[in-house]
């Protein structure tokens, strides 16, 4: 029986640091504020290095000397932090991050963003600020490795209160669509 090749030829695993709210902001608000920034990040790797992505952690770890079984980069120690974006740079892997200080955006609507149906209209609009930079960036890989548009999947890390359900989503499959068409 032969294995059948997957669906993606890329995959993009995305995590945040802090968290969306925007009705109370530390510093503004330092009594049950949320945190001042909301960061989301992308890791790319061609599908063939899935496999190594838990070695490359191992690696980090020990070139950190780390105790630890998991990698959270605001849990390092600041020498620690160089060590493992040195590691990092050594992967290949394409590296995304879109940063927010939400001390601008406290008390802000966003009428358009907030007419998708997800449990939180910031985390999306910033999810989809995001994916628009990790999908062009697999689109021209992909066009350059395999003369063809390949597809990318996502692994969101978990996160209480959000839903990455297909609805909550949507937005961006009507971004896949318009382009798709470019």
């Amino acid at each position: 029986m032969s294995e059948s090749l997957p669906p993606y030829s890329y995959v993009a695993y995305i995590d945040e640091a802090g968290d969306p709210g925007l009705d109370r902001v530390k510093p503004l608000d330092p009594t049950n504020g949320s945190s001042e920034w909301l960061i989301l990040s992308a890791v790319v790797i061609g599908e063939p290095n899935e496999k190594n992505v838990a070695p490359w952690r191992n690696e980090i770890l020990r070139e950190t000397k780390s105790q630890r079984k998991d990698l959270h980069f605001t849990k390092l120690k600041p020498w620690n932090k160089q060590i493992a974006c040195v590691e990092l740079a050594k992967l290949p892997a394409r590296l995304f991050v879109v940063c927010s200080n939400k001390k601008n955006m406290k008390g802000y609507s966003n009428p358009f963003a907030e007419q998708y149906p997800a449990p939180n209209w910031f985390y999306a609009w910033l999810s989809r600020l995001l994916l628009e930079r990790v999908t062009y960036f697999v689109r021209q890989k992909s066009l350059g490795q395999h003369r063809e548009i390949k597809k990318v999947r996502l692994e969101f890390s978990s996160r209480g209160g959000l839903n990455h359900s297909r609805s909550a989503f949507s937005w961006f499959e009507s971004y896949q669509a318009a382009s798709a068409s470019l």
